[in-house]
């Protein structure tokens, strides 16, 4: 379950809390936090660990992404630990792929509960459109 600005929900205590709704100011505070662990305990390390450079468009549409992924998505350990099954988007920027083995791989992630859901549809474009072109339109 999400809240206020794609706030996950993981424990009954947090739940709890917000059963009746969150404030504006709530949902911007926990937005800001949610976004900075994305970029900076997840993100940034992996790309600055793996020496991978980005234009400034390629970075914010894998922070897009990371946010709505999660940040755990990019945990190094996973990947040290068992490369074949590690995600593969990371395997492919790590391996420097040709951007349509990526495009392949970050549109992969479309489905919720094994189904695949339309916005998410929208949402994998968008941030697509945004890594390869720089364009931050949305076109629906």
């Amino acid at each position: 379950m999400t809240i206020g600005i794609g706030h996950k929900l993981y424990t009954v205590k947090e739940f709890e809390k917000y059963k009746n709704g969150i404030s504006l100011e709530d949902a911007v505070k926990l937005f800001e936090s949610d976004l900075n662990s994305a970029i900076n305990t997840s993100l940034v390390p992996f790309l600055e660990e793996n020496e991978i450079d980005l234009k400034q468009h390629e970075f914010d549409a894998l922070v897009c992404f990371t946010y709505n992924m999660g940040p755990y998505i990019w945990d190094r350990d996973a990947y040290n630990k068992n490369p074949k099954k590690a995600f593969d988007l990371k395997r492919a920027l790590l391996e420097k792929a040709d951007p349509n083995v990526l495009k392949k791989y970050w549109n992969q992630y479309i489905r919720q509960d094994g189904k695949v859901v339309k916005g998410l549809i929208n949402r994998r474009r968008d941030e697509w459109e945004m890594f390869i072109d720089g364009d931050y339109n949305r076109n629906y």
